[in-house]
């Protein structure tokens, strides 16, 4: 059997959606990936070993975000009665799901190569406080970039995609399967994203000393979400650190030539002010993110 008659197989199955929604969310993740290669093309660490990491270990990291993007779909298509599912109503629910889905991966595509362009990396827990800052950041984006004209662009790219894929998407919807059958399959796809939940980790990734070639081997969403889950940064990261010891030193050196007595051998001082003390009303201002741009 060749590899379209297999494929062709798969999409006439009860769940062949969720092997199209699968194939199309890693088919735009590698897009997205391999776009913003190009764009770091002179900080990435060429070598073929490399590259099979990006690929490979990327492909594997959008499967893990298609495990828990599927949920919904799967729930459905076990769930929605065998004979409605070939009805008419089912297959304008698949459209109109499929639309969703494709507006949602290519918004996302863009949105990747925008945050990209800022901070190099993947999604992670500053994209989730542009989330929750959403007057803020909506604002400065509106202001950055011509957002009617990009969404009316995506949304005509969106329409074109899922009319050329109407027969893919309804292919399904053309036999009944039982539902003993139907709960065998969803069973096996929900287990998927426990598996990934509890025994995935987003450091596997990490496996280069080269940054572009780590986050470009990660998926964007996957990242995402593990950010919005455990509400953390990774300071060593995103910030330029000394050894501790070569920080407590240059302290050191800072104490001893500080005109105020040290108390031990740790930071803290006496200040000894032989002056009069002046009670005065002071005003701190504090601006944060401001770049040096401005």
């Amino acid at each position: 059997m060749s590899i379209k008659e297999k494929t062709s197989k798969l999409l006439e199955n009860r769940f062949g959606p969720v092997f199209l929604a699968t194939l199309l969310l890693c088919s735009i993740s590698l897009l997205t990936r391999i776009t913003l290669l190009i764009y770091s093309a002179a900080s990435f660490d060429w070598s073929v070993l490399n590259l099979i990491k990006v690929l490979l270990i990327g492909l594997f990291y959008d499967l893990a975000a298609a495990s828990f993007a599927i949920i919904p779909l799967v729930i459905y298509l076990w769930l929605f009665p065998a004979k409605a599912y070939t009805s008419k109503t089912s297959r304008v629910l698949l459209f109109i799901y499929f639309f969703v889905v494709v507006l949602t991966l290519i918004f996302n595509a863009v949105s990747e190569c925008f945050f990209w362009e800022e901070f190099s990396v993947r999604y992670n827990f500053i994209a989730v406080d542009y989330l929750v800052y959403t007057t803020e950041v909506i604002g400065n984006i509106r202001q950055s970039y011509p957002i009617n004209t990009i969404l009316t662009a995506l949304i005509i790219l969106t329409a074109g995609i899922v009319y050329l894929l109407r027969k893919l998407i309804t292919v399904s919807t053309y036999q009944q399967t039982r539902f003993s059958k139907r709960t065998k399959t969803a069973v096996i796809l929900l287990c998927v994203p426990i598996f990934t939940y509890f025994c995935v980790s987003h450091k596997w990734k990490n496996n280069s000393s080269n940054q572009y070639v780590n986050e470009l081997s990660g998926n964007g969403m996957y990242e995402f979400g593990y950010a919005f889950w455990h509400n953390q940064l990774d300071y060593d990261t995103f910030y330029k650190t000394l050894p501790i010891k070569s920080a407590a030193n240059i302290l050191q050196h800072l104490l001893q030539a500080d005109s105020a007595s040290r108390t031990d051998i740790g930071t803290s001082r006496t200040i000894n002010n032989g002056g009069t003390e002046n009670r005065m009303n002071v005003v701190l201002i504090s601006v944060e993110s401001l770049s040096a741009e401005f």
